[in-house]
């Protein structure tokens, strides 16, 4: 099970859930090739999420001069 996200530099992340480890994989590609991976614990990941989730939902503070 797995999602890919891409951006528009044209790089893309993969996130892949492998159960029999109960790890989330996030690796990074360019084109065909994986540069970079790293392997979330489970709890690990449900910590991500809630990162996520908690600045995508709280509106960007306003610069202070």
């Amino acid at each position: 099970m797995g999602e890919l996200f891409l951006d528009e530099r044209g790089q893309a992340l993969r996130v892949t859930w492998h159960a029999e480890a109960e790890v989330v994989v996030l690796s990074v590609w360019r084109a065909e090739e994986c540069v970079g991976t790293v392997r979330l614990a489970a709890d690990e990941a449900h910590r991500l999420a809630a990162f996520l989730d908690g600045v995508i939902a709280t509106p960007a503070e306003a610069p202070t001069a």
